[in-house]
């Protein structure tokens, strides 16, 4: 009894069942591979306007804006909430784009890289950016990270 061999016709249909599986099972993860990532991608934007929305909205965050020195009142809010939701940047800014808090103090006073503008006016937007990690805990990496700009709500006066 002969084997099968590439020459026979049943050979190579066997050698092309192969290769269309293999060309399958190649396809198939890397689908999964991309749908992994925008899924991952998704929950960071999800993860950082929940946390956004929850800071801005939460009590003493609107009248602590309106004080002198609010960066005294926010600082330690925003780096206690950054810890507790292990997240890089809780950055609290005026209307001019000027920072109330930073996880590294330096940037503390200095204005936004983000777009700020169209939160001023109302808009919540969220942007990936990449960069080096802000948090002290972990080493600089080149990942993407979702920002979420919330705006705060001063009742006048």
């Amino acid at each position: 009894m002969r084997g099968l061999s590439v020459r026979s016709i049943a050979g190579q249909v066997f050698a092309v069942q192969v290769l269309v599986v293999c060309l399958l099972i190649v396809a198939a993860t890397t689908a999964l591979i991309l749908q992994a990532r925008v899924d991952s991608e998704q929950e960071a934007i999800n993860r950082a306007t929940a946390v956004a929305q929850t800071f801005a909205t939460s009590p003493g965050t609107a009248s602590a804006m309106r004080t002198d020195h609010p960066t005294t009142l926010l600082q330690p809010r925003a780096e206690e909430t950054r810890r507790r939701a292990r997240l890089d940047f809780v950055v609290v800014a005026n209307t001019h784009g000027i920072r109330y808090t930073h996880p590294k103090p330096q940037y503390i006073g200095k204005t936004l890289v983000a777009d700020w503008r169209p939160v001023v006016k109302g808009k919540i937007v969220t942007e990936s950016v990449q960069g080096p990690s802000a948090g002290k805990s972990r080493p600089p990496s080149r990942s993407r990270r979702a920002t979420a700009p919330w705006p705060v709500w001063c009742a006048p006066g």
